[in-house]
């Protein structure tokens, strides 16, 4: 559904008739939805990039990667082409206190070791920030492949759903009765834990059907009250 029946829809579930804040309020929804698809485990991969190419302007030991892609929530992966490369390769994740990754660490920070070949090592800190090991040579390119955050349901900004930018259809029910309960909760009005339960409910059926989008129905074998074992 577009934003614009979003918050048409809580409008009427809720009775809030300022547009403002039912749109704060679905905002806040959408996020708690976008948290709990993320945090699933094996969770379906709704919103990533593929392939972002980054290019080392100098040697680059600390590279800020949130600030240089757009809705960074957690890295998929790193991939390394040097400029004796032809194609990439895939870099190591490392732990900053473990010795492999101390051992291409240990030069200090006016003078680091610059890589030339494979593998190079990184380790994620401080939420989007990136630390190589050893230091990357300027031209060197990074190809990320890293988690989004969805852009906030807006009816004059982001009206309609993008694949690839937005959460898929199937969710949209579940922020619908997530922002409904949240403009009833300071009304003292027994309504909201009965829309917290829709959308919880909702969520973990769209969630189970997002999982399944390969795989399609399965069929279940009706109860019985008895079965005939036949030899």
């Amino acid at each position: 559904m577009t934003a614009t029946e979003m918050v048409e829809l809580v409008k009427d579930r809720s009775r809030q008739s300022d547009s403002a804040k039912v749109l704060r309020e679905l905002r806040a929804a959408f996020r708690w939805a976008l948290n709990r698809i993320y945090m699933t485990e094996g969770g379906p991969d709704l919103i990533s990039t593929i392939g972002q190419e980054l290019t080392m302007s100098a040697d680059t030991r600390d590279y800020n990667l949130a600030a240089n892609v757009t809705n960074f929530l957690g890295l998929k992966g790193l991939w390394l082409k040097l400029s004796s490369d032809s194609v990439f390769t895939p870099m190591v994740p490392g732990d900053l206190e473990a010795e492999p990754f101390q051992d291409r660490d240990a030069q200090p920070s006016d003078d680091p070791d610059i890589a030339f070949g494979h593998p190079v090592l990184y380790h994620i800190y401080n939420f989007g920030s990136v630390r190589f090991a050893p230091a990357l040579p300027s031209g060197a390119v990074i190809r990320a492949d890293f988690f989004k955050f969805g852009v906030p349901p807006d009816p004059s900004t982001n009206n309609t759903v993008t694949a690839g930018e937005d959460p898929n259809e199937i969710f949209h029910d579940a922020i619908v009765c997530k922002a409904a309960a949240h403009c009833l909760e300071n009304l003292d009005d027994d309504r909201t834990g009965a829309w917290e339960t829709r959308a919880m409910v909702y969520l973990n059926d769209a969630l189970r059907a997002a999982q399944k989008r390969v795989q399609g129905p399965v069929a279940h074998r009706g109860w019985r009250r008895r079965a005939r074992l036949v030899i």
